[in-house]
């Protein structure tokens, strides 16, 4: 068949989708083909052609006039990244668009757990997801994760706007130590820290040297910083 440039269908276009989630499928909106005076051949480049309701095996065939067409497309696996399809009739190309959500919760934030005891455990307060549209993976890095009040232990944990969040942590086994847990949503991270006592002992410097060797006989006790 000989195409000429008469074979030029009325100006078409697919609305781009945002803020979609990963790894998933996705459908253009339907577009009519209009003003073709003839049958004209089609190609579709990415994603796969839904033609009057059925989606074609091949990547191309022909339109004529009243045919309505879909792009069916799957999204990237990857945050914030764009994926397209090109509908090719004739020498007219129409592009349809799907980019990935950021998967950014609103910011929250864990409290500073202070003056913790050597080598304790710690649960930090629950914070309340919000601001996610598609479900997101969550881990923690250094700590327990909690989720709506029951421990977490698989890897692939997912979760969505209103469950519950807390951390378990554990303290450091060294006095004014600092533990660090790193929470991650989607791209966004919380730390959590957790920092111990300082030591009951004060240094023998801070007190005043004064000599004692006359006032102590043998069997007195000795008090360091309010230690016996």
């Amino acid at each position: 068949m000989v195409v000429t440039n008469d074979y030029r269908p009325e100006e078409v276009s697919f609305a781009s989708q945002e803020e979609v989630a990963m790894d998933s499928i996705y459908i253009s909106d339907t577009i009519t083909i209009a003003e073709l005076p003839y049958p004209t051949p089609t190609i579709i480049k990415g994603g796969s052609l839904v033609k009057n309701g059925v989606e074609l095996e091949s990547d191309s065939t022909s339109v004529k006039n009243g045919d309505q067409l879909a792009i069916k497309l799957q999204s990237s696996g990857q945050y914030q990244t764009a994926v397209s399809s090109e509908l090719i009739i004739n020498d007219v190309t129409t592009t349809f668009t799907i980019t990935t959500d950021d998967y950014q919760p609103e910011a929250l934030s864990f409290a500073l757990i202070e003056n913790a005891k050597l080598d304790s455990v710690y649960l930090t307060e629950t914070v309340t997801l919000s601001g996610i549209p598609h479900p997101t993976p969550i881990k923690v890095d250094n700590a327990i994760l909690f989720v709506n009040s029951q421990e977490v232990v698989q890897a692939d944990t997912i979760v969505r706007n209103g469950d519950q969040i807390a951390v378990k942590i554990k303290a450091s086994s060294e006095w004014s130590g600092n533990e660090q847990a790193v929470l991650s949503i989607g791209q966004s991270t919380a730390v959590v820290n957790i920092t111990t006592e300082s030591t009951p002992w004060k240094r023998l410097a801070n007190y005043p040297i004064r000599s004692i060797s006359s006032s102590f006989t043998a069997g007195d006790k000795v008090y360091m910083g309010g230690q016996e």
